[in-house]
């Protein structure tokens, strides 16, 4: 026997055990959901430190090769869009040289190129001398003319040796040996096409072909000329003469105004003049 008093306290404390005991079956079953929200929390948290990081890139300008800035178009603290070009640049690694082709020698260097050979030129760059090979041609079209231009690539690995865009500088192709070919002073070419050989103290005029130009070691300027009618032994004037035509009859001299043997065509470079008699 008990009394109501002590029989209603502990039908209460039951009911509240039961509500507490629900209310933690409900928590429990709702910590999963809370779980999942802590961690798309996190998810969250870590798609900010990542677009941080990729802002954090994007505030370094990087260029996908090395080389000298040309132009800067924008300002420390200037506000820029996608669209909008910071810096232009140079790659180089691609670094050429352009010079354009005398129409004379265009078809020679087509044909070398179409057979492979190498073509190299010499440029003066920093107070060094560079050697260049010969990349590419392209025609060079301009308002009223034409031509070719040939790009010759540097090769350097000393970045202090690269000249600036736009930058004239003097360069020396060299193109491949040619056979049968004589070099000449310009003095011995008339009218660019002709030449005159000695046969017996009479001038005989020789049709030409101008095939290059050369340079000796001790810098002299000669000229490269071919003719099926060249042959060694031949001698060839080297004086230009006011009227000089078939038949004049000369008389050679050497330095010192004394007679000498005719200009040889194995040794035109050496011999000195002629004169008309």
């Amino acid at each position: 026997m008990i009394s109501q008093a002590m029989m209603d306290y502990a039908i209460q404390m039951a009911s509240q055990a039961t509500i507490a005991y629900q209310n933690h079956v409900r928590a429990l079953a709702d910590f999963p959901n809370l779980i999942a929200q802590h961690q798309a929390r996190v998810a969250h948290a870590n798609a900010q430190w990542q677009q941080s990081l990729i802002n954090l890139d994007k505030a370094e300008v990087r260029a996908p090769f090395s080389g000298p800035v040309l132009e800067v178009s924008v300002a420390v603290g200037d506000h820029s869009s996608l669209t909008t070009a910071l810096v232009t640049m140079a790659d180089d690694r691609e670094f050429v040289i352009r010079a354009p082709v005398p129409n004379i020698h265009v078809r020679r260097f087509r044909d070398y190129m179409d057979l492979g050979q190498p073509i190299q030129s010499r440029a003066e760059i920093a107070g060094r001398v560079v050697t260049l090979n010969l990349d590419r041609l392209a025609s060079n079209v301009k308002a009223g003319q034409s031509g070719l231009d040939a790009f010759f690539r540097m090769d350097v690995t000393d970045k202090k040796l690269l000249p600036e865009i736009g930058r004239v500088i003097n360069m020396t192709v060299t193109l491949p040996v040619e056979d049968n070919v004589v070099a000449l002073p310009v003095q011995s070419i008339y009218e660019n096409d002709r030449i005159y050989q000695v046969e017996g103290d009479r001038l005989q005029a020789v049709t030409i072909s101008r095939v290059g130009d050369y340079q000796t070691a001790s810098g002299q300027y000669r000229v490269l000329v071919r003719s099926v009618d060249l042959h060694a032994g031949q001698k060839i004037i080297t004086t230009q003469l006011p009227r000089a035509i078939s038949g004049l009859l000369v008389a050679p001299i050497d330095a010192n105004g004394k007679t000498s043997a005719a200009l040889d065509t194995r040794d035109a470079i050496e011999k000195d003049q002629l004169v008309s008699r």
